[in-house]
């Protein structure tokens, strides 16, 4: 924030430069063209945040101690280092609050905490989801295993000085208990074995059993899965030469296509390409969204802003009434940025 306040004082209209010049008086200890030791920047970090009442600013009492134990524990670490530390640039220090500290608000999967979001346990126990799902809750995994120190034994490592294996189990209990104190709802998934090696299942999910007088549920297998029945395709073996298409090889990138966008997928195998995606200032995620509110609304008739066609019925419609209703859906749903995009000549 600090590095672009000289360029947004140029855009600012005149009434509004008073009230900016006090918004840059506070940031200015934060400026990038500094060189301070780290304690340096770390007490002008907490000024700030004093200065502005970041902590009153939070309606949630759960989101509030998150956000306060994620930002203590941050401060408490460099400060542990600040003596070994002479000097650090502006740049870097902020570079160390984007990589850490900030972490949280711009995730590489999903939106930043919105809908599903799949993360580590120690990152996932400072944000106070509705519902949290762990996977591979047994011993070895959940807690994880003990190292096998096959140089020193675990009472000569303490004696040594170095972390023992009661401080390894500590930090494992912590991270469980920190994570099920906040979260109204917790799912633990196991499996009973691996290959041919049975598992034990964790001792947190002990625990909680007979504490609770719970018992696991027992989820069906892949076996069950194949079990099933299954009703036969009316279309299989009408394609020519089916098998040959269905068993062809498949390159990384359109797997990945085909993975998170069969429409995209189909497309791209029709020989059809946006000219919106040979551009750099192409949006390919705007465009994704609007070819799945397609889809969705091919079979519901709603989309975004209410109905659009009557609910799809297969029995209702022939092949070309199929396509007819698509094309009118997708001209119906269009953002207005991608109506010259070639798709919708297709």
């Amino acid at each position: 924030v600090p590095s672009g306040l000289d360029a947004t004082r140029l855009e600012l209209r005149e009434e509004f430069q008073e009230e900016f010049e006090r918004l840059a008086l506070f940031l200015k200890p934060l400026r990038l063209d500094q060189v301070l030791s780290l304690t340096q920047w770390l007490e002008r970090l907490d000024e700030t945040v004093a200065t502005f009442h970041y902590w009153e600013s939070f309606i949630g009492r759960d989101i509030l101690q998150s956000s306060q134990e994620l930002y203590e524990d941050f401060t408490a670490s460099l400060k542990a280092s600040g003596s070994r530390q002479p000097l650090m640039s502006g740049q870097s220090f902020w570079d160390l609050v984007e990589g850490h500290l900030l972490k949280g608000s711009v995730r590489g999967t999903g939106e930043p905490l919105s809908g599903l979001q799949i993360m580590s346990l120690s990152e996932a126990r400072y944000f106070p989801f509705d519902l949290a799902i762990i996977l591979g809750c047994h011993e070895g995994c959940f807690p994880k295993a003990l190292p096998q120190d096959e140089l020193l034994d675990n009472y000569l490592k303490k004696k040594v000085g170095l972390p023992g294996w009661e401080m390894l189990e500590a930090m494992e209990d912590q991270t469980f208990h920190l994570l099920k104190a906040r979260l109204p709802n917790l799912i633990l998934l196991r499996s009973s074995r691996l290959g041919e090696e049975q598992l034990v299942r964790s001792r947190f999910t002990e625990a909680l059993l007979a504490k609770n007088q719970l018992e696991e549920t027992v989820l069906p297998t892949a076996e069950d899965f194949e079990a099933i029945e299954l009703s036969p395709l009316a279309d299989e073996g009408q394609i020519e030469a089916w098998l040959d298409f269905s068993t062809g090889r498949i390159s990384a990138s359109r797997l990945d296509k085909l993975l998170h966008c069969p429409y995209s997928f189909l497309l791209d195998s029709l020989g059809i390409q946006s000219e919106a995606s040979r551009t750099d200032e192409a949006d390919t995620r705007r465009e994704g969204e609007w070819l799945h509110s397609v889809l969705q609304s091919f079979i519901t008739g709603k989309g975004p802003k209410g109905k659009i066609a009557d609910p799809f019925k297969r029995s209702d419609l022939s092949e070309e009434q199929a396509v007819e209703r698509i094309n009118f859906i997708t001209n119906a749903m269009v953002p207005i940025d991608l109506k010259e995009s070639a798709l919708l000549h297709h």
